[in-house]
């Protein structure tokens, strides 16, 4: 990875060149074991390593700069578990546990500069959680499921309990007619280099600043849909999460500083209904028109040296069409568009946006090979400009990037072979 940024204007002009001193090294290990029985155990191991370094130089009224930033990252993360299952006449039992550890130590250093944003640091998170649950069908209209799950989670010195439970429900009315209900918990984690607090510079003007006080934030969900002919789905959600997170810019009260950090609200919260209609205009056009209206609302108490309660009525549409160019050889093409209205993060306006792609399939060899061509973002215009008008705060970021892409895939199926379904997050890694 390489990237330049360069920035010219009347307050200062910078160059920031960043990359990888090494190759980003990841190493994975799972062993697991299944039995006859239902019982499942194992255990998992994941290594992390990403160094990267960043030359930044600086010139402006009466001030010159020329550093280089070293940046390490090295995760090592081991999880335990054991899940079961027991069939008691019409119910299936679940239960389990599982144990997370992960050891990082991150550094960064500056070469050039005056030391004072040096980071060397080590953190330990501890993750524990026990689970129990159970299935139950009802006669052939109602199936339910449910499950209560308890953990404990703990970052250096703060210790955390939480219960996570939940529950679905699916009841045919009738084979067109059916219902689904489902309430879920989770917890979001933030990254691991921002607990750390380090540093580090964008340009002349914007900063990058880690947070060690940054704390997972809880998200319930809940939703009912209506499901008519298989195809026509109309769901009522409400989201709920709490101690909600997000990096936004802030403008420094004591300097010429705009910083970058994610920080805890009190809460966001979202209510909405969605709406799926699939059709056909003609023989070979099929398309499905997707509608989510939903009011957003957000809180917080201490946003650096402020508060704000933010809210906005919210409307997105999408169309997916597919347009079949040939039978035989089987040729597709793919054509979407979508909108979405004025939006709100944290105390800012987000602007309206709209975006089309666009692609073409083929599929062959008995239908176990597939070549795809795909162009996102065709006109680069998904890409909101920012507005925050709020207390000493004003800013207004108009943002010209280049977000289209152009992607070739070759997806190869042989014989029952199935890709795996065990994906490795790496949401949580990285210096960035």
């Amino acid at each position: 990875m390489n990237n330049n940024e360069n920035s010219d204007g009347v307050f200062s002009q910078s160059a920031n060149h960043k990359q990888e001193d090494k190759p980003i090294q990841m190493h994975h290990l799972l062993l697991d074991y299944s039995s006859p029985s239902g019982l499942k155990a194992g255990m998992e191991y994941t290594g992390y390593r990403d160094r990267t370094s960043q030359h930044f130089t600086e010139k402006k009224e009466r001030k010159e700069s020329d550093f280089i930033a070293k940046s390490r990252q090295e995760i090592n993360q081991y999880r335990l578990f054991a899940d079961n299952s027991h069939p008691i006449e019409s119910w299936t039992l679940t239960y389990g546990a599982q144990y997370l550890y992960a050891a990082d130590h991150s550094a960064q250093k500056y070469d050039g500069g005056t030391g004072q944003n040096n980071m060397d640091s080590k953190l330990k998170e501890y993750t524990a959680n026990v689970y129990a649950g159970f299935q139950k069908s009802m006669g052939e209209k109602l199936s339910l499921s449910a499950s209560l799950t308890g953990e404990y989670y703990r970052l250096a010195d703060v210790g955390e309990w939480t219960i996570f439970p939940a529950l679905e429900a699916t009841y045919s009315i009738s084979p067109s007619h059916i219902m689904q209900l489902s309430f879920s918990s989770d917890k979001a984690y933030p990254t691991y280099w921002e607990l750390h607090g380090g540093i580090s510079y964008l340009n002349g003007y914007a900063e990058l600043h880690g947070n060690p006080l940054l704390k997972p934030y809880r998200e319930y969900s809940g939703q009912l849909s209506y499901i008519l002919k298989s195809k026509y789905i109309l769901t009522a959600f409400y989201q709920y999460m709490k101690d909600y997170s997000a990096q936004l810019p802030y403008q420094a009260p004591d300097r010429l500083a705009l910083i970058y950090q994610s920080l805890n609200f009190d809460y966001k919260q979202m209510a909405g209904l969605n709406l799926i209609i699939p059709f056909n205009i003609a023989r070979p056009l099929e398309s499905r028109l997707t509608l989510n209206g939903f009011y957003d609302k957000v809180k917080s108490a201490h946003f650096h040296d402020l508060s704000f309660k933010k809210d906005r009525l919210v409307f997105y549409s999408r169309l997916d069409n597919t347009i079949n160019i040939s039978s035989k050889p089987a040729i597709k093409l793919e054509i979407t568009g979508a909108y979405i209205t004025k939006n709100i993060q944290g105390p800012a306006e987000l602007s309206p946006i709209w975006n089309v792609d666009a692609g073409i399939k083929w599929t062959f060899w008995r239908d176990m090979a597939e070549l795809r061509l795909k162009g996102s973002d065709l006109f680069n215009t998904w890409m909101p400009d920012m507005t925050m008008k709020h207390s000493s705060q004003n800013l207004r970021m108009n943002m010209i990037p280049d977000s289209r892409s152009i992607t070739v895939s070759l997806t190869l199926r042989l014989g029952d072979a199935t890709p795996s379904d065990k994906k490795i997050d790496t949401s949580r890694f990285g210096t960035k």
